[in-house]
């Protein structure tokens, strides 16, 4: 392999609670990514946890965080994320707890959880 070429076969990647949904669903990076990346980083250096937890670690426990979080994804995210449907409602609302598989998740926002720090 030529030194030259190794970029051509670099394919960046984030652990799944700083990965933005362009880089999940289109598998683009750049600017926006960054800023999310950042932002989730500043979070949790201030809160001491991060912003989307990652429990069992998959992407799609981060996302699920996501949307309890911020709310539905935009299409064509929403039909993207594959696994909505185990938590949320077409509406992006979470279904009833006794409806959830695995894991529930609860609406929250970044609000209530800036306010949990140091609680």
């Amino acid at each position: 392999m030529v030194v030259g070429e190794v970029f051509h076969y670099y394919k960046p990647t984030t652990v799944p609670h700083y990965q933005s949904p362009e880089a999940r669903f289109e598998g683009r990076i750049g600017m926006p990514f960054d800023v999310w990346a950042l932002a989730c980083t500043i979070f949790e250096i201030r809160a001491g946890f991060p912003l989307f937890e990652a429990f069992l670690g998959g992407a799609d426990e981060v996302f699920k965080e996501i949307v309890a979080t911020l709310g539905k994804l935009p299409e064509p995210w929403w039909g993207m994320f594959e696994n909505h449907h185990l938590w949320f409602d077409e509406d992006g609302k979470p279904m009833a707890r006794e409806l959830q598989v695995l894991l529930p998740v609860e609406k929250t926002s970044i609000t209530q959880k800036l306010a949990s720090i140091g609680s």
